[in-house]
């Protein structure tokens, strides 16, 4: 094997260490998530959101997994329900593992209008959750920092409705490299509770 094809080789060999890694962390955070008093939202379909696409080669690799929480005691859309479906609370809490540069995690709280979902987001519904966290999106969303606590608003009506009547969204980012297996839980669940 000459030095090009090793280095694709080893170069494969991390971006699938890395998926595994990820794999595991989603299963511990799923585990974990009803005893710090969250319910997984999605925990019936895929185990995250993402964009992919066939024909961008940008989209042949996941650079951005979404992972939806609720609070667990916000009551149910349907009393009678005993399932894990989106809840009458209007904030939905999103963890993206975005990995296009430097790997990190941003914990947020998206605040919706009333009534803006009536069922779980779909995996196609990843953008929704991606695009108010990306910095350069500045044409759709206003973004403000207050030391590590970030803001991102719709500066219109027009990407109010676009995004699900989104009122705005607060995150806090981190590193991916300071999470372990001994600490995730408390730097990730922590968070969903200040914001």
């Amino acid at each position: 094997m000459n030095d090009t094809a090793k280095n694709i080789d080893n170069a494969f060999l991390v971006v699938r260490e890395t998926y595994t890694n990820l794999n595991k962390l989603f299963s511990a955070l799923d585990n974990e998530c009803i005893e710090n008093g969250f319910i997984n939202i999605i925990k019936d379909q895929k185990p995250f959101l993402r964009w992919k696409s066939d024909n961008e080669p940008f989209g042949w690799l996941i650079n951005s997994f979404v992972k939806l929480y609720q609070k667990k005691d916000s009551p149910r859309k349907n009393e009678d329900s005993l399932s894990n479906e989106i809840r009458k609370d209007n904030n939905i809490y999103a963890l993206e593992f975005n990995l296009e540069s430097s790997p990190v995690i941003r914990i947020a709280k998206f605040s919706f209008s009333s009534n803006s979902w009536t069922t779980s987001p779909t995996v196609s519904e990843h953008w929704i959750f991606y695009w108010p966290l990306k910095k350069t999106n500045s044409k759709e969303f206003e973004f403000s920092t207050d030391n590590d606590l970030q803001t991102s608003t719709p500066k219109n009506e027009t990407t109010i409705k676009k995004f699900k009547k989104l009122k705005s969204v607060e995150y806090k980012e981190i590193l991916l490299t300071e999470i372990t297996s001994k600490n995730f839980s408390e730097k990730i669940f922590k968070v969903f509770d200040e914001l």
